[in-house]
């Protein structure tokens, strides 16, 4: 039970990161080195993203195995989209509207419900 909670995590924090890897790209990287170190023509960014979607896909494949895509794909998902917001919120300054905020409040709780019948579900 334990591997698959971390496998979950796993799952979750990668597809995050592959977002989030999407949106920032490679550019402060390029900024910092220089662009005669990175050309132009490589995207890390791009790189980044399929890696960690990559990551994402072998954790949730394992997660399967021991528990059902019912439960497994809303909290992945959802923890996915909670720490995609609070990043973009607290590194790219993106605003945190009263509707964004509803809307999360509504993914933690239905994730909630869900887990709920996690025992009932296989």
């Amino acid at each position: 039970m334990m591997l698959d909670i971390t496998l979950l995590l796993l799952a979750s924090a990668s597809n995050a990161l592959a977002t989030l890897s999407l949106k920032f790209g490679d550019s402060g990287l390029r900024r910092l080195l220089g662009s005669h170190v990175i050309p132009e023509s490589l995207d890390l960014g791009l790189i980044a993203g399929i890696a960690f979607y990559g990551l994402s896909l072998v954790s949730y494949s394992a997660v399967l195995k021991n528990l059902s895509a019912s439960i497994a794909y809303p909290a992945i998902t959802g923890l996915a989209i909670l720490i995609v917001v609070a990043t973009s919120t607290l590194l790219a300054q993106e605003k945190l509207t009263l509707p964004l905020a509803l809307g999360i409040l509504f993914v933690v709780a239905g994730i909630a419900l869900i887990s709920l019948n996690a025992d009932q579900v296989s």
